[in-house]
């Protein structure tokens, strides 16, 4: 518990040494804070049923460690529709996902777009899967890697996001790409 207490106030602390617009000299702005919206496409293991389409929402926190690298802090849920099977079997499938992670990000240049970058992040998700009455309640670790389109407007930065997220348990190993769009302020 003592540990748990340190780090929380380590974090909070480091939240005011963190350079903000308009205290940095820089003209790059070092500190984004953001909020998304998007749907998932989880790769369902269990073979009579759909691939589902589910929405997602949640927000971030992106800092500049220089004008090719920035880390990225994410908090993201995915909820998923009643699934149908492919054939008349009853039977309902849910499959939601609540994650946090934390992203490298590295500047594409000269491939795409200046405000191109690609992500690799490692987080931690909570999968909850439901079938009828029976519900698992997972917490694993797991992997993302993906694209990621920044866009300068006025005072506010569009974000485009494309990833893959792959869950280490349970086996087969579940996955989702998740694709969104959202406001850097």
């Amino acid at each position: 518990m003592t540990k748990r207490i340190c780090l929380i106030g380590i974090c909070a602390l480091s939240i005011f040494f963190i350079p903000v617009r308009g205290l940095s000299n820089s003209p790059i702005q070092k500190t984004y804070l953001g909020f998304s919206i998007g749907f998932g496409l989880p790769k369902i293991p269990i073979s009579r049923f759909r691939t589902p389409i589910s929405i997602l929402g949640g927000g971030s926190l992106n800092y500049r460690l220089g004008t090719h690298m920035a880390l990225q802090l994410n908090g993201y849920g995915l909820y998923t529709f009643s699934l149908g099977t492919l054939n008349d079997q009853s039977g309902e499938l849910r499959f939601n996902l609540l994650w946090v992670s934390m992203d490298l990000q590295r500047r594409l240049r000269g491939l795409i777009d200046e405000g191109s970058y690609l992500m690799a992040g490692v987080g931690r998700y909570r999968l909850s899967q439901q079938y009828d009455n029976d519900e698992d309640i997972l917490n694993t670790m797991g992997l993302s890697i993906g694209l990621s389109q920044w866009k300068r407007l006025r005072r506010v930065t569009s974000i485009f996001e494309i990833r893959w997220h792959l869950l280490f348990h349970p086996s087969p190993k579940p996955q989702v790409v998740t694709v969104n769009f959202g406001l850097m302020f």
